[in-house]
This record gives structure tokens, C-alpha cells and sequence, in this order.
């Protein structure tokens, strides 16, 4: 299972040392970061991360551009001749990088501003969950192309822009959950009745701000839910129940508010483990990294793991970035010049200082999977008008440019068993097809 998952803008940073996940110590944060993403994964094969999971693939991103009317439209199949392919070169694109060799194909019909990808349908082609504007989200079918989409119906939501899917009541097939950072008394879960969502049931909370992610964290073959709360607050992680959500774990964090943070088997042991950034957001700042190992049916805390830095999005993604089959940590940060910097994993949840590497200031990471199945996890990111590659060589990364704007999403679109890639310039949406 890849995590695909990231979250732009620094603006709002307080002095050092200062906390909160906005301006002053206990403020609500930001929700008008670019491209703020969320995005799970779950699969029935093993988690290239190293820990066991279930349920169908699912990925998603959200948007900010603004929000255009609801979209019924049917793509017809003609949309998918080959006569609208552009074959990419590996000829410099925007900004000098070179192209990422994706062959582009116009998707027509999609509208909306957060996504998340799966088979909603069960048909073992790749859906789309869509929020045409923030109180509605729809259904969009895979016709099996990736560029013709047939409109299910439209659901009248209370919650704004973020999305995450999962399995959560565990018949196989993907439910919806959604959650909007200003309102913090509730996330709400759609179950899945068959190609359509079931009426939106509320779980009360008392506080959620970042890093929330869903991951088949106790191994039964459901979707669980993990979330960080007010300031000094641990994260809480509610497992599901034939499509319940209870609340099972808290999780200290080691300094502030919990931000970016992902689930992963860290030691090697085959279950899932826990990595979360306890971050101050000072404006110059260097937070730490606790790891949760799993051990019987609670956790161990490693409180000081590695250290990331301060960062609006939050960001943690995990994967096997060099190759080794041992788990790392990608985080990314803003000090002196942006960066993201990898944390190679030692097997037994301890990890290697910290490795920079360069990103252009409004560049963030979003997803962290293998996109061209050589055994590395890549990473996808997207912010300063482009949507970039990085590839993993094992010592490094190579950059290359997948398509304009914003990314929607990445999985296996048209059903060859290659990843490709949906990105979004203004109100167009283009399908990157692998070759």
C-alpha cells in the first residue's frame, strides 16, 4: 500500500518558539493552503512500507481552484482515441526540467475542487469521488479509458474540502470519509451501498486540526482513522467496526501540535507502526519525530527519532525511498532555502541524520508511491504552477515535469497496470498516461 498523501504557504509562521498551527498559540489553522492533499491507500497485497493492509487502492488531492458548477456531463468513448495523444519527449518543459515521458489525453466532463481516487464501483477500474463545490460530493465513473467519466449522483454534504476513502465497515468495497479543519466538532463517513453513498453519518469530535490518515491500523481488514488534535493534545486513533468509528488509542506527541505523520511498519516486525511530527511552527525551527511502535495491542513511544522542520503543509510521507527494503521517511521543510529531506530507516525505527534536497520555494510533496515500478518510491509534488516527478535513483532524486497546475491524483487510470497521473490546469483535466 503507497500513501499517497501532502498538504503552501509560510506566511503565517510565528517567532521561534512560539506554538499553534496558526497565527498565536491556539488558533484554528489555515484551510486556504494550495492544493492541500490527503490521501490513503489501502491494498490486499503487501504494503511496500512493510506493514499488512486491505481493501481496494484509493489516492486523493484537494484543490483550490475555484469552485465551478456541478458537472453531470458523460464523457463519450470517442474521447479516448489515440488521435488526442500528445507522446511527451524527454525534452525540457516549464522551467528547464525535462519531461517526464507521460503521453497526455484531455479528460472531459470532470468538475470540482477535491478528489479522491478508487474503485467505487467495483468493477476494478479506478473512480473518482469529487466535490463539485464544498457542500456536495459525487460519484464519477471510470469507463475504463481514464478519460471517460459517467456522473453518479450529487450528495448533499456539511462538511467542506477534504476527503479520505477507506473500507471501514469491511465488505470490500471503498467508503468516503470527509472533514473540513474549521469545523472541528465532526468528520463525516459515507458508506458505500453499491456505486452510491449511503447518508452521511457524523462523529463527533472535539478538536481536529492536521494530519489526519487512514490505515488498516489493527490488521483486521478494515479502515481505521488516526487524527491530531489542540495544542499538547495526543493523537487519537479510532478503530472501525462494521462501518463504526471508536475511539482505541492516544498517542503523546513530543512537542506542540501533531502535524504531518503516516503509518508504517518502521521495525520490521509486520505491523503497522506510527510517525508523527510534534510541530511549534516557529519560523525557524527544527521539531521531532516520534515513532509509535506497535507492540500487542498498544504502542511503545520512541519520542525523538529524527528531527524535521517547520512547515505549513505539514508534511510525512513514508516509503522504501533508496531501495533497501527498510522503511524511510520523506519530511519537508522551510529553512534558509526550501527543501524536502529524506530520513533513511535503519530497520529498527531509528533513522540516519537527515538528507537535503533542493525544491523551488512554493513546491510541496504530495504523494509518496512507486510510479515507475522499479521497486523506489517516488514522490509526486505539485505548488509553484506545475505538477513535478521526483524519481527515486536510491542516492537520489531526478525531477521531471508531469503536466501544469495542480495534481489530482495518481493511480492506474486505464487499466494497463502502469501509474498515471490526473493533473488539473484552471477548469481542464489532463490524463498523463504511463508508457
Amino acid at each position: 500500500m503507497q500513501r499517497l498523501h501532502g498538504i503552501l504557504r509560510l506566511s503565517w509562521f510565528v517567532l521561534a518558539g512560539a506554538c499553534g498551527p496558526g497565527p498565536g498559540g491556539d488558533t484554528e489553522p489555515t484551510t486556504d493552503s494550495p492544493a492541500t492533499t490527503t490521501s490513503t491507500t489501502t491494498s490486499s497485497t503487501t504494503d511496500p512500507t512493510g506493514g499488512p493492509t486491505t481493501g481496494p487502492v484509493t489516492t486523493g488531492t484537494d484543490t483550490t481552484s475555484p469552485s465551478p458548477a456541478t458537472s453531470t456531463s458523460t464523457t463519450s468513448a470517442s474521447d479516448t482515441a489515440d488521435s488526442t495523444t500528445t507522446e511527451d519527449s524527454t525534452t525540457a518543459g516549464t522551467g528547464g526540467l525535462p519531461l517526464c515521458g507521460f503521453a497526455d489525453v484531455p479528460i472531459r466532463g470532470l468538475a470540482g475542487q477535491a478528489f479522491v481516487a478508487g474503485d467505487f464501483d467495483g468493477d476494478g477500474t479506478v473512480d473518482l469521488a469529487v466535490k463539485p463545490d464544498g457542500g456536495t460530493v459525487q460519484l464519477q465513473f471510470n469507463s475504463g479509458s481514464g478519460v471517460a467519466f459517467t456522473a453518479g449522483g450529487v450528495h448533499d454534504i456539511s462538511n467542506g474540502g477534504k476527503m479520505a476513502a477507506g473500507d471501514f465497515d469491511g465488505d470490500g468495497s471503498l467508503d468516503l470519509l470527509h472533514y473540513d479543519f474549521s469545523i472541528a466538532e465532526q468528520i463525516q463517513l459515507q458508506l458505500n451501498l453499491g456505486a452510491e453513498l449511503g447518508a452521511p453519518q457524523s462523529i463527533p469530535l472535539n478538536e481536529l486540526y492536521y494530519t489526519l490518515r487512514v490505515a488498516d491500523v489493527d490488521g483486521d481488514g478494515d479502515s481505521d482513522v488516526s487524527f491530531g488534535g489542540r495544542h499538547s493534545e495526543p493523537v487519537r486513533v479510532l478503530l472501525a467496526d462494521a462501518g463504526m468509528l471508536m475511539e482505541a488509542h492516544q498517542l503523546p506527541i513530543s512537542a506542540c501540535y501533531a502535524t504531518g505523520s503516516d503509518w508504517a511498519d518502521f521495525d520490521g516486525d509486520g505491523d503497522l507502526d506510527f510517525a508523527v511530527i510534534g510541530d511549534c511552527n516557529a519560523a525557524v525551527g527544527t521539531p521531532p519525530i516520534a515513532v509509535h511502535l506497535r507492540e500487542g495491542d498498544g504502542y511503545v513511544a520512541l519520542p525523538d527519532v529524527g528531527q524535521a522542520e517547520s512547515s505549513d503543509p505539514p508534511v510525512l510521507e513514508a516509503g522504501d525511498f533508496d531501495g533497501d527494503g527498510i522503511v524511510d521517511i520523506v519530511t519537508q521543510g522551510f529553512h534558509q532555502i526550501p527543501h524536502f529531506d529524506r530520513h533513511r530507516g535503519l530497520g529498527d525505527a531509528t533513522f540516519d541524520p537527515r538528507e537535503a534536497f533542493d525544491v523551488p520555494v512554493d513546491r510541496w510533496i504530495r504523494d509518496a508511491l512507486d510510479v515507475d515500478a522499479d521497486g523506489l518510491t517516488d514522490l509526486l509534488a505539485d505548488g509553484d504552477g506545475v505538477v513535478v516527478l521526483y524519481r527515486s535513483t536510491g542516492p537520489s532524486f531526478e525531477p521531471c515535469l508531469v503536466g501544469p497546475r495542480v495534481l489530482v491524483g495518481a493511480a492506474d487510470f486505464d487499466g494497463d497496470g502502469r501509474t498515471d497521473v490526473i493533473v488539473k490546469d484552471g477548469q481542464a483535466f489532463t490524463l498523463a498516461r504511463a508508457q
